[in-house]
């Protein structure tokens, strides 16, 4: 902290930012950015052997992202992929909570209105919920149709 000038007050520097993330912080954050990005890819496989046509991945709105735009039997298909090393904390689909959600959805409007129309079959939302193993291999995977 700098002094003010003549003064015995201390003046805030103008950037006033938190503490940099620890090391451990950082090394837990790519963890995590690596298990997701591993688990979009085994996703888009799992789907793609279920007959779904991967459009899009992490289309990214105003409000929030989307994981995966696929389209299966003239549906479109917005899905949220949730991926745990464990299910210790809980099921991975359960951290897809009313906000996500709510972001979700909005994001999905926004792809509608700049891509497409809506197909004739409609749209809907799905999750791919899944287990990895410390090797990256899906474990546990499973799709829940028209989740919200």
């Amino acid at each position: 902290m700098d002094w003010a000038e003549g003064g015995n007050m201390p003046v805030e520097p103008e950037d006033n930012l938190p503490f940099p993330p620890s090391d451990d912080e950082l090394q837990a954050e790519r963890r995590t950015s690596a298990i997701g990005r591993q688990g979009e890819e085994l996703a888009c496989r799992f789907l793609w052997r279920r007959g779904f046509r991967i459009l899009t991945r992490n289309y990214r709105g105003p409000h929030g992202e989307i994981d995966v735009v696929a389209e299966k039997d003239g549906q479109l298909r917005f899905i949220e992929v949730k991926t745990r090393t464990s299910d210790s904390l809980g099921a991975p689909e359960e951290r897809v909570d009313a906000e996500k959600r709510k972001r979700i959805r909005q994001t999905a409007q926004i792809y509608l209105g700049r891509f497409r129309e809506a197909p004739p079959a409609g749209s809907q939302f799905d999750v791919v919920a899944q287990i990895v193993d410390g090797r990256g291999r899906a474990v546990e995977q499973n799709l829940i149709e028209n989740a919200f």
